[in-house]
């Protein structure tokens, strides 16, 4: 998505989203499952995350696959422009990039974040797993 309001990812119980602007207060109010990804263009964005149910952790080679494949799916169905300028400066956009997980879920993040990778370098095509969280297909 290209920017959230406050209380973005509430509740959420698995899956992934990538976040391409600013995202608003009480991030990850109630996470308690799944990852997200939020462009912090300003450094700011600590400032508004629920950190009581969530931890901002360092992104790894696997997040950089991950976030890439969803830029690029996002890309493809909605024409983005700053999805796909973000693509073409990588290496220092990179850098910007947050990932927000609930605590205490480090084995299903893990989970999510494998079968995602899986399923959108598979054109979407791939079975969700039980533990994929979320659901979405091909076009």
């Amino acid at each position: 998505v290209e920017g959230v309001g406050n209380h973005a990812c509430e509740y959420m119980t698995g899956g992934v989203v990538a976040v391409l602007g600013r995202a608003g207060r009480n991030f990850g109010a109630g996470m308690s499952n799944g990852l997200a990804y939020v462009f912090d263009e300003t450094d700011t964005f600590a400032s508004r995350v629920n950190h009581d149910l969530v931890v901002l952790a360092e992104a790894d080679q696997q997040d950089d696959v991950l976030l890439q494949l969803l830029l690029r799916t996002h890309v493809a169905r909605t024409s983005s422009a700053r999805a796909r300028q973000m693509l073409e400066t990588w290496e220092s956009t990179r850098a910007r990039w947050r990932k927000v997980k609930p605590r205490g879920a480090a084995e299903p993040v893990a989970a999510i974040r494998a079968d995602w990778t899986i399923r959108l370098s598979n054109g979407l095509t791939a079975p969700a797993s039980p533990d994929s969280g979320g659901v979405l297909t091909a076009r």
